[in-house]
């Protein structure tokens, strides 16, 4: 039982929190699905694969599914997912993080256009990670229900 506003404030607080926990686990899988399917997509005979992309979303950035975290801030709360500036400005051979990040939703590999069948890449798979969320709507729908689901009748 509850007894002050306080108590109720703190309870409520915690489960905002496991909410948007929650809901960064769930965007942030549908981020790693899509980096997936991008390295499935295309076996590059003109770059070597370094696995840097996957282990960012996975582990190494500090917004990882398993190093990101759901932050207090002035005027509430907030998460990240995804990569970090170290992945950002990381450097491969003719490349950096953030143009192999463009890249992935330029229907490109490694600024390749074509696979090696000579077809065209086709996936934008930032903006389709995005609509199989449904936008910011979505998103925002997500949190909600993982807030109900943790008994916070919210509308």
């Amino acid at each position: 039982m509850i007894k002050d506003f306080n108590e109720l404030k703190a309870k409520i607080d915690k489960c905002i929190v496991s909410a948007l926990e929650q809901t960064r686990r769930t965007v942030g899988g549908v981020l790693l699905e899509k980096v997936s399917d991008y390295y499935d997509e295309y076996d590059p005979i003109k770059y070597n694969r370094t696995f840097t992309l996957l282990d960012s979303i996975v582990s190494e950035s500090k917004y990882s599914l398993d190093n990101g975290k759901v932050t207090k801030t002035k005027d509430g709360y907030e998460f990240k997912v995804g990569w970090d500036d170290t992945y950002l400005n990381f450097h491969y051979k003719k490349a950096t993080g953030r143009m192999v990040l463009e890249w992935l939703d330029d229907k490109t590999h490694g600024g390749w256009q074509y696979d090696n069948n000579g077809d065209l890449f086709e996936h934008k798979f930032f903006t389709e990670a995005i609509e199989e969320l449904g936008g910011e709507d979505g998103i925002q729908k997500l949190f909600k229900q993982n807030l109900r689901k943790l008994g916070v009748p919210i509308k």
